[in-house]
C-alpha cells in the first residue's frame, strides 16, 4: 500500500473477496507505508534484506573514505567546515552529516540567505562530490555488482525509472516538435523558392 489513507478501503475489499469464501469474519493485518517510505525513502523497516544491504552499503563507504588517498581530504574538508559553522562535538560520527551540510547550504543558497563566512567555491565543490558519493551508496550505487542492482529494485529503481522515463517523454516531444517546425519552415520555403523561379 502506497498510503495509510487507502487502509480502510483495503480492509473492505479484504471483506468483500474473502467473506463469501470463508464465511467468517476474521480480521485482516494489513502494513501500510506512507508514500515517503516506500517510494521517496529506502523503507529498511519494512523490508529486512534492504536493511541487510543498506548495512553493507555504509560498510563500503566508510572503506572508502578511509582509504590513505580520500581520508586526508575528508578530514582537511571536515576541519575546515568545524572552523566555519563550529559544528557540536562529535557531528561528524553521525550519518549522513556531510548531506545535511551540503543540504543546509544549498537551502541558505537557494533563498539568497547569507553563506558562512570564509566559504569559498572549492569547499563548496569539495561538499557537494562527498554529499553526492555518501547519498549515491545507499539509493543509486554503481551497477557492477548483484549489490548494486538489488539496492535499486527494493529501494529508489522505482522513482528513479520514473524520473528518467518522464525526462526521456519530455525529450522525446521537445524533439518532435522541433522536427514539426523545420517541417514547416522547409516546405513554406520550398514554396517560397518555387514561385520565387517562377516569376
Amino acid at each position: 500500500m502506497r498510503s495509510n489513507s487507502c487502509m480502510s478501503r483495503v480492509l473492505i475489499v479484504c471483506h468483500i473477496c474473502l467473506s463469501p469464501v470463508s464465511g467468517v469474519e476474521e480480521p485482516i493485518p494489513v502494513i501500510t507505508s506512507g508514500d515517503l517510505d516506500e517510494i521517496l525513502y529506502a523503507d529498511t523497516k519494512r523490508c529486512p534484506h534492504l536493511k541487510v544491504l543498506m548495512t553493507a552499503a555504509e560498510a563500503m563507504l566508510k572503506t572508502k573514505w578511509s582509504s590513505e588517498h580520500r581520508l586526508p581530504e575528508l578530514q582537511q574538508l571536515q576541519q575546515k567546515i568545524q572552523h566555519m559553522i563550529q559544528l557540536p562535538e562529535g557531528a561528524w560520527d553521525r550519518r549522513w552529516m556531510i548531506t545535511d551540510v551540503h543540504d543546509a547550504w544549498t537551502s541558505l543558497e537557494a533563498h539568497g540567505k547569507e553563506l558562512p563566512a570564509g566559504l569559498t567555491q572549492d569547499i563548496k565543490d569539495q561538499v557537494n562530490k562527498f554529499a553526492t558519493e555518501e547519498i549515491s551508496a545507499f539509493i543509486c550505487p554503481a551497477l557492477v555488482d548483484d549489490h548494486g542492482h538489488a539496492v535499486l529494485r527494493l529501494s529508489m529503481g522505482r522513482l528513479l525509472d520514473t524520473l528518467l522515463a518522464n525526462m526521456d517523454n519530455a525529450l522525446q516531444q521537445q524533439q518532435q516538435q522541433g522536427q514539426g517546425s523545420l517541417s514547416s519552415n522547409g516546405s513554406s520555403n520550398g514554396h517560397f523558392s518555387s514561385s520565387s523561379r517562377g516569376s
